[in-house]
């Protein structure tokens, strides 16, 4: 202890324990090695140093299937914590890693899933299956909503009416837009052209009359499912305007 209470050493051949007073906290030059569990209220871990530094190692020596480590966050009863885990698939396997949260009653499920070959699942609130959540393929680069094995850059599927809702900030348009490059070349597109909930849909393609994509509609269907081809305000149930 120096003679002025500035701390306490405890030195090793290698290693020291130092308490400092003035910053009321122990500094360790070595890494701190803990078999079974650790509490501290208030841990700070810090490093300086250019690159990657590793300031703490979570570690489980077993090397078989089913094996995993975790770091836990429980903020004042177990009906609010996080784990986030990584988990052994099998032994000298790669490791996958979790995060799983408690619901309502207490009960901790899986919410997202990396395994070690790059697929990231998003599971659903109960905790259930890749099917009703979504799932990234990363060596096919596709993306699977309620699917957990796509078969396109998106797929998407439900067990009951349901799909892709695409609309702007009022609800009241969309579009849906196909690309050669960097500009539509086709496009479908609605509108609200009376009251609130009408809608009109418009479908249109591009010709060569420029040194860009023009957009012309080929047919409109309205609010009163009247049909227009070459036309986009349909007076008839079928309206055709142009020649043969």
């Amino acid at each position: 202890a120096a003679a002025n209470g500035a701390g306490i050493t405890i030195e090793g051949a290698s290693a020291s324990l130092l308490y400092s007073h003035s910053g009321t906290k122990f500094v360790l030059n070595k890494p701190l090695d803990v078999t079974g569990s650790l509490s501290a209220d208030g841990l700070d871990i810090h490093a300086s140093a250019a690159g990657r530094v590793t300031v703490a190692n979570f570690e489980n020596d077993t090397n078989a299937a089913g094996t995993e480590v975790a770091l836990s966050f429980t903020n004042n009863t177990p009906l609010c914590s996080v784990n986030l885990v990584a988990y052994r698939s099998g032994a000298n396997a790669g490791s996958d890693f979790y995060i799983e949260s408690a619901n309502a009653a207490g009960t901790l499920t899986k919410k997202i899933e990396i395994v070690e070959n790059g697929d990231i699942s998003f599971y659903e609130n109960n905790g259930g299956t890749p099917q009703s959540g979504m799932h990234w393929d990363y060596a096919d680069g596709h993306l699977g909503i309620g699917d957990d094995a796509p078969q396109d850059f998106l797929e998407v599927r439900s067990t009951s009416l349901g799909g892709i809702t695409i609309s702007n900030a009022n609800h009241n348009q969309a579009a849906l837009s196909f690309a050669r490059s960097s500009t539509a070349t086709a496009r479908v597109f609605i509108t609200e052209p009376n009251a609130a909930h009408t809608s009109a849909m418009h479908f249109q393609t591009s010709d060569a009359s420029g040194s860009s994509p023009n957009l012309i509609t080929a047919m409109s269907i309205d609010d009163s499912q009247h049909v227009g081809i070459g036309t986009d305000d349909p007076a008839q149930l079928l309206d055709i305007a142009g020649t043969a």
